[in-house]
C-alpha cells in the first residue's frame, strides 16, 4: 500500500483542495501535512489517514489514478 507524493498531490486536486483544507480535516498543522505530502513513502496508518482526508480508501485512489491518462511525453 504506497503512492508516490505525486500521486497524493493528484488525489488533493481531484477534489479541489489545498493543503490546509486536508490539515483542518487532520486536525494537523499545515506544515505537518506539507511534510505528510512531500514524503511519498508514507507508513501505511499515514496515508490511510491521508486518504480518509480525501475521501479515498486506498482501493479507490488506486483505481482513479489508474484511470488517469499518462503524462505527455517530452517533445523535442
Amino acid at each position: 500500500m504506497k503512492l508516490t507524493s505525486d500521486e497524493i498531490r493528484i488525489l488533493r486536486h481531484s477534489r479541489c483542495l489545498v493543503q490546509k483544507q486536508i490539515a483542518d480535516k487532520m486536525g494537523i498543522k499545515k506544515q505537518t501535512y506539507c511534510d505528510l505530502e512531500n514524503h511519498g513513502n508514507l507508513q501505511p496508518a499515514a496515508l490511510q489517514r491521508v486518504l480518509n482526508a480525501l475521501g479515498f480508501t486506498f482501493e479507490s485512489a488506486r483505481k482513479y489514478l489508474d484511470a488517469l491518462p499518462p503524462p505527455p511525453g517530452n517533445i523535442g
